[in-house]
């Protein structure tokens, strides 16, 4: 009897490890990649919230006040014509008066999401280059088999001209990243 119950109490640690190992477990304000934003938000504030950042209509971003006070900004991707605005990535935005700071919460971030992905390792990538070339980019990330990744960054940009300096914890699929990547390097 005691061999059975080991054996089952080793099949449910396991089980809840690899459940670990999925992007889908991971929420930002309640959300998960794969989840309509319908379910979420009314579709005038989806629509009203989107960015024309791109220049061809594959994806589409929106973004709006956060609800919470860890967050200023909330920003979600999802591809243009679906019209249940699955998502493909979630961003929750932050702010902090320096780059010590957003480093210091970075961290602390990156130790809180350690705890969640044991099996996965993180990786810091300090002071690399945007792919945009506007600024340096620190950067924790966790990256699933998958190639799905969350990260925690901290964007310094060269001048205010390329955009306001920010912390931002983001859920990333890969087909949205290769499709970013692809677009910054054409």
């Amino acid at each position: 009897m005691k061999v059975f119950l080991t054996v089952l109490i080793l099949i449910f640690s396991l089980q809840s490890l690899t459940k670990a190992d999925d992007i889908g477990e991971f929420e930002l304000e309640g959300i998960s990649i794969g989840d309509s934003l319908l379910d979420h938000y009314g579709q005038e504030k989806i629509t009203k919230g989107i960015k024309d950042f791109y220049d061809d209509d594959e994806f589409s971003a929106t973004i709006f006040l956060a609800s919470s006070d860890l967050y200023k900004y909330i920003q979600f991707h999802f591809k243009t014509y679906d019209k249940n605005f699955a998502v493909y990535s979630i961003d929750a935005i932050f702010f902090n008066d320096n780059l010590k700071d957003c480093i210091k919460k970075r961290d602390k971030i990156l130790n809180e999401i350690s705890e969640v992905f044991i099996n996965l390792k993180k990786e810091i990538r300090d002071n690399k280059d945007m792919a945009s070339g506007v600024g340096k980019l620190h950067r924790g990330v966790f990256t699933f088999n998958s190639g799905d990744f969350v990260e925690v960054s901290c964007y310094q940009y060269h001048n205010e001209d390329y955009g306001t300096d920010h912390g931002r914890v983001a859920i990333v699929t890969k087909e949205l990243n290769n499709w970013i990547v692809n677009k910054a390097h054409k």
